[in-house]
């Protein structure tokens, strides 16, 4: 119940708000550690502003969400500006999203700005531009150069006037040197991409089956519309969970990046209630803040997300081989909550 009462007044704030109505050009979605907002100390909720400047100290995190919804992820000794930043609705031409890393790394997942008009979203690092053709990217400067792993879509690198287009599942890395660009395989596994793709993998094609869903056409997403779902698959989800170093961070990211490319991997606000649900089987002190950042990203599914703390075990015995039919399957119904 007192999950449900959160819930009903973080719904209220936002209907009485509006995404739109935003005074800020962000704010600050969730942090650990020492983390300042031009020089200064923060907490959550701190309204951020054009031409901020956001330092995560040693051992920092921060997580920012932007009037557009998209969300910037920075990890420790990291320092990104605002650099110039616009969002109004109404006016999707003029809409700008353009930071700075001076230093670090971070996670980006797009919003509204890169839906409508992705070459008004850009990334300064260094002496490079990256673009965002996507909506899940990793970046990162240091005297190494600059990185960009393209995780969910596209991204671009540019450097003196040239362009590198980088795919999914592809890094680019700028050689300091020489200035160099390679482009090359992922070698290290993003712990939110890998928990984010298992459990799409698993979930039924949301997409319309009259149309070239994402388990369709060509260039198919997903292995089929309806996938089974095996004891195997649930035990990896649930392994993927349990990884000590995931922080609550983390799982705000997988409900991020589930949220905002939703129509890419095929699921609905019913998968990511249920994301929810496998989540709170080995953290539920976490669940209250996931439910709050999917009611954010998700306006009108709301209900979906008050019933999804109750965990439930959907891991069977992973040595009996069979097909599994969970109690709440990604994808399926979540049960209510008792009163």
């Amino acid at each position: 119940m007192q999950l449900r009462a959160t819930c009903a007044f973080l719904l209220f704030f936002l209907i009485a708000t509006g995404t739109g109505a935003w005074a800020a050009d962000g704010r600050i979605l969730d942090l650990a550690g020492d983390v300042r907002v031009n020089g200064k100390p923060i907490s959550v909720d701190t309204e951020l502003h054009r031409k901020d400047t956001i330092v995560a100290g040693v051992g920092a995190s921060v997580r920012i969400l932007l009037a557009d919804n998209s969300v910037l992820d920075l990890e420790s000794e990291t320092q990104i500006v605002l650099s110039d930043y616009s969002y109004q609705p109404a006016a999707s031409n003029q809409n700008i999203s353009n930071v700075g890393i001076v230093e670090g790394s971070l996670r980006y997942v797009s919003g509204l700005i890169a839906k409508d008009n992705p070459e008004r979203v850009s990334f300064k690092a260094g002496n490079a531009t990256i673009g965002v053709r996507g909506s899940f990217t990793s970046i990162s400067i240091a005297t190494t150069g600059v990185g960009v792993a393209a995780m969910i879509g596209e991204a671009t690198l540019e450097r003196e006037g040239r362009q590198i287009i980088v795919p999914t599942g592809q890094t680019a890395r700028t050689d300091p040197v020489t200035g160099a660009v390679s482009v090359l395989p992922t070698t290290t596994v993003d712990k939110v991409n890998a928990i984010v793709r298992a459990i799409a993998a698993i979930s039924p094609d949301a997409g319309d089956p009259e149309d070239e869903g994402c388990s369709r056409g060509e260039n198919p997403l997903r292995r089929e519309a309806n996938p089974d779902v095996t004891a195997a698959d649930m035990a990896r989800i649930k392994q993927l969970l349990g990884n000590d170093q995931l922080t609550e961070g983390d799982l705000i990211m997988v409900i991020v990046v589930m949220s905002n490319n939703a129509e890419q991997l095929c699921i609905d606000a019913v998968t990511i209630a249920s994301a929810i649900n496998l989540i709170a089987n080995v953290n539920p002190d976490a669940v209250a803040r996931l439910v709050d950042v999917a009611d954010m990203l998700n306006p009108g599914a709301s209900g979906l997300f008050y019933d999804a703390n109750n965990p439930t075990d959907s891991v069977p015995d992973p040595d009996d081989g069979s097909s599994v039919d969970p109690e709440i399957p990604p994808g399926g119904t979540p049960r209510p909550s008792p009163e």
